[in-house]
């Protein structure tokens, strides 16, 4: 999408952040007092290709930008320090507690486990249906897993669902 003038932000913010880059390893480059030539050596290219970089006429790669850390002893990051932090969405703390929460359950390691086992999209996708559906009904009253869970998982024992003329068991005295 461009704007009025004809240039589209997203190339004018990709060549200011090639330039930056560029001028962050010409920076590290002269501060450990390495030629282009040198320094192109070390990379395996030409001193010419180590130009454009500096300049931010060529986009360094992601492995060639790893292979210039390397060379000049420093971590990637440090090639990112004078641009601004990206707009990131921050995480739902809420979500993030809830699996958190999710986690620490019984069932947990036993339904990740053989989530992970199915080798078809289609089953885990019909998995995520069902457990959609699931909650969607807000309660498991009416469902009986019986007294064997999953392997390895323990056991949740929940009393039969009161029927009319019978007051609803307590949970700790359910003793199934």
């Amino acid at each position: 999408m461009t704007q009025a003038g004809g240039q589209d932000p997203n190339k004018r913010r990709s060549a200011l952040v090639d330039q930056s880059v560029g001028a962050r390893i010409r920076a590290l480059r002269r501060e450990r007092k390495l030629t282009q030539a040198d320094f192109a050596r070390a990379l395996g290219v030409t001193f010419q290709q180590i130009q454009k970089y500096e300049l931010g006429r060529n986009r360094v790669s992601a492995s060639r930008l790893y292979d210039m850390a390397f060379v000049l002893n420093v971590p990637l990051a440090v090639f990112f320090e004078d641009l601004p932090a990206p707009n990131v969405v921050p995480p739902d703390r809420g979500r993030s507690i809830a699996l958190t929460r999710f986690l620490r359950t019984p069932y947990a390691e036993a339904l990740v486990g053989g989530f992970l086992d199915l080798t078809s999209d289609r089953l885990r996708a019909l998995v995520v249906e069902l457990a959609c559906a699931l909650a969607a009904k807000g309660s498991d009253a009416g469902l009986n897993p019986g007294p064997a869970g999953p392997a390895g998982a323990a056991a949740v024992v929940r009393p039969d669902p009161p029927t009319a003329n019978a007051p609803a068991e307590p949970h700790a005295a359910a003793g199934r």
